[in-house]
């Protein structure tokens, strides 16, 4: 397979290293974790209908119960991240200079960021029409 470049310099190759990296520790965390009294216990106390029974095994549920986990952590994450409540309340409460769309900013005025922080790019204020803009661009 071909290394590719992607938009933010991680690539092809590297994040399906990751993704193996993560899937392997998903594994072995689930072979681990199946042999704890409290895994075994939830086990038993939510099983699957009569019809889906045996179609997925004990260890393939907790792998699945450790990607939920893992899903929930990264939304956390990202909320931490995406949410730019520093920069939104500094922002808001002294807007200054222009936007992208050439429209000055004012006290009271609707404004959205654009490249949420989580990237690492400063979030560029804009106001929500013009961010509609910028977005159906893409």
């Amino acid at each position: 397979m071909t290394d590719k470049i992607t938009t933010d310099g991680i690539t092809t190759n590297q994040y399906y290293e990751l993704c193996k990296t993560i899937k392997d520790l998903l594994n072995s965390k689930a072979e681990e974790y199946i042999k704890n009294h409290e895994v075994k216990q939830f086990l038993s106390d939510d099983p699957f209908p009569e019809t889906e029974k045996n179609k997925i095994p004990d260890i393939e549920r907790v792998y699945y119960l450790l990607i939920n986990r893992l899903k929930n952590w990264v939304c956390k994450e990202q909320i931490k991240k995406d949410g730019g409540s520093f920069w939104k309340k500094k922002f808001r409460n002294k807007p200054y200079g222009k936007c992208s769309c050439g429209d000055d900013f004012h006290i009271g005025d609707e404004i959205e960021f654009h490249h949420k922080i989580r990237d690492g790019r400063h979030p560029i204020p804009t106001h929500k029409k013009c961010h509609a803009q910028i977005k159906n661009k893409k």
